[in-house]
């Protein structure tokens, strides 16, 4: 085999092999397939590497660490993955989704309720066509908050896990 052929597969295969490996720490650690590590320096609280927080059940002493996957096959890390249900699964969180489906469903609501009193025909309706609206967007803007607060907290929870 050629010498630039052969360094360009291996080229591509470790680039590969390298964002499998990728993949696969993020999945242990997405589905919580850790261990605590403690930091080596006891005397150290919280630094950005060691950010998780542990109790000594003997001592009752806080230890500082962090949360690494645990060491498994390829064969295990499918399996796990087929029996996960998450492979190409989305991720989001399901209450911030509903949340977001309400938003949009107030707003539009608001809006037809608003189209409705101004083709009524009857003036005296038009006073709660124009309330409609402002009603409509600050209720709805407010459930967009509140799913938006939910997924980033949903967020953090996987990352500090």
């Amino acid at each position: 085999m050629h010498p630039k052929v052969e360094s360009y597969i291996q080229e591509k295969e470790a680039a590969r092999k390298s964002t499998y490996e990728k993949e696969k720490q993020t999945f242990l650690l997405r589905e919580h397939f850790t261990e605590f590590v403690p930091n080596p320096k006891q005397d150290v609280g919280y630094t950005d590497e060691y950010p998780c927080q542990k109790s000594d059940p003997e001592t009752g002493k806080i230890c500082y660490g962090k949360m690494v996957p645990i060491e498994i096959s390829d064969e295990e890390y499918e399996l796990l993955r087929a029996a996960s249900g998450t492979v190409g699964a989305s991720n989001q969180n399901k209450v911030a989704s509903l949340l977001q489906v309400i938003a949009y469903v107030i707003y539009c609501s608001a809006a037809l309720a608003a189209l409705i009193l101004f083709l009524s025909g009857d003036e005296n309706l038009w006073p709660f066509a124009f309330a409609a609206i402002p009603a409509g967007l600050i209720s709805g803007t407010s459930f967009l908050g509140f799913a938006e607060i939910i997924k980033l907290l949903h967020q953090i929870n996987r990352k500090v896990k």
